[in-house]
């Protein structure tokens, strides 16, 4: 028999698959001034942005699988705990070099939530139901990749760069909290799987066999790649158009 879950914990998993794109979009503001403090390059800074993006990939495809033989709730917690210390860490990097291993590490962590909220769904509800909570989680989902820039801009007006975070370093620990104490390991023990090597890779080679699915996951590669490409050069462009009005402004006040 399935378990049942609230209001609370269907909000929870919302979060939990909107986390990792979060930590992705809160510090884009701060990217210029990250640059200078780091006393790096455009390309390496724009970098962790990457970095970021091939952790939550590649922890999509150890997790998931990982998932079906121990279930959902170990993964997130241990997810949840990681993501929190990667995020806290990244504030003490000596250099751009570090800072690009921990945002990997970070969006390995992060890839626990996207791939497990579904994960956890799926157990819980078939048919109808199990359409209309996927819907729900990918609104969430949404949602919070729109608003990071904004809350970002706001957090790095007030304090700076690293305080953004300090910010995803407390989410992790709260995520971690909510996960412990309200939501339930949903993986029925008969359901547990051995996902041994040649099964997952034999999966993957199945989907790659799928014409629609390579057509659909390449139109959405593409789309990803020019969309993160803008976001990574917007806030450098318009930090370097900034300081360039600002100059012309105080030119004309000093003559």
């Amino acid at each position: 028999m399935k378990k049942k879950i609230g209001i609370f914990q269907l909000f929870l998993l919302g979060v939990l698959s909107a986390f990792s794109p979060l930590a992705m979009d809160l510090y884009l503001p701060g990217l210029p001034e990250l640059q200078q403090d780091l006393h790096t390059s455009t390309s390496l800074a724009q970098l962790t942005i990457t970095a970021s993006l091939l952790g939550l990939a590649l922890g999509q495809v150890i997790i998931g699988p990982l998932s079906d033989r121990i279930g959902r709730r170990t993964p997130l917690l241990w997810g949840t705990v990681l993501f929190g210390l990667s995020s806290a860490t990244i504030v003490f990097a000596p250099n751009i070099w570090v800072l690009i291993i921990l945002r990997l590490i970070q969006g390995l962590a992060g890839s626990t939530g996207i791939v497990l909220s579904l994960a956890v769904i799926t157990d819980l509800f078939t048919g109808k139901t199990l359409t209309k909570q996927i819907a729900i989680n990918q609104t969430i989902n949404g949602v919070f990749p729109v608003l990071a820039p904004v809350f970002g801009g706001v957090i790095i007006a007030i304090a700076d760069w690293q305080m953004t975070f300090w910010v995803l370093a407390v989410l992790g620990l709260i995520l971690f909290v909510s996960v412990l104490l309200a939501l339930p390991e949903t993986l029925p023990a008969e359901k547990a799987q051995v996902a041994d090597r040649p099964s997952v890779v034999g999966g993957f080679a199945q989907l790659f066999k799928q014409r629609e699915f390579v057509l659909y996951a390449l139109t959405q590669a593409f789309m990803t790649a020019a969309l993160f490409a803008y976001i990574s050069g917007s806030s450098l462009r318009i930090a370097k158009d900034f300081w360039h009005v600002s100059d012309d402004f105080w030119n004309c006040v000093c003559d």
